[in-house]
C-alpha cells in the first residue's frame, strides 16, 4: 500500500523530503521515517499516555472524529494545512483549549506521537485512512 502511494505522487515526495532533510543524516534512516507517517501503531509512553488520558484530548478526539468523517465523505486524501488550522482555531473558540494543551491533544490524536515534525505539514503527507485509523 505505501510504496504503491508513495511511487504514483511526485508531490508528496518533495513534500516529504522538505520536511525530513535536516533530520535525516543516513539513507538508513529514511524507512523510519517514512514509518512514522504510515503507521497506525500507539506509542505506550508515559508522556503519550498522560496527554490522551486529558480531557481536553478526549474533546479534540471527538471534534477530529467528526471533522474527518466530513472529509472522507468529501473524498479528501489528506489533512490540508489551512483546515488543521481551521480546526485548530474552531476547537480554541468553540472549546476553550488553548495552548500546550491544543495543540499536544492535536498532535497526539493526528499523528500517534507527542513529538515529530511541523504538526501541519506532516497532516498533507498523511494519507486520511491512516489518521482514521490512528483516532479510531
Amino acid at each position: 500500500f505505501a510504496v504503491a502511494w508513495l511511487l504514483r505522487n511526485l508531490y508528496w515526495k518533495e513534500k516529504f523530503a522538505e520536511l525530513f532533510r535536516d533530520k535525516i543524516t543516513f539513507f538508513s534512516e529514511l524507512p523510519a521515517k517514512v514509518d512514522s507517517i504510515f503507521s497506525t501503531e500507539k506509542p505506550d509512553d508515559a508522556e503519550f499516555l498522560e496527554i490522551q488520558a486529558k480531557e481536553s484530548t478526549r474533546v479534540i478526539r471527538e471534534f477530529i472524529k467528526e471533522k474527518l468523517l466530513v472529509l472522507q465523505q468529501e473524498g479528501a486524501n489528506n489533512i490540508l494545512e489551512k483546515v488543521l488550522e481551521g480546526w485548530m482555531n474552531e476547537v480554541k473558540e468553540s472549546k476553550g483549549i488553548k495552548g500546550k494543551d491544543l495543540f499536544m491533544g492535536f498532535r497526539a490524536e493526528l499523528t500517534g506521537a507527542v513529538h515529530g515534525p511541523d504538526l501541519k505539514k506532516i497532516m498533507e503527507l498523511t494519507p486520511l485512512e491512516v489518521v482514521i485509523k490512528r483516532v479510531g
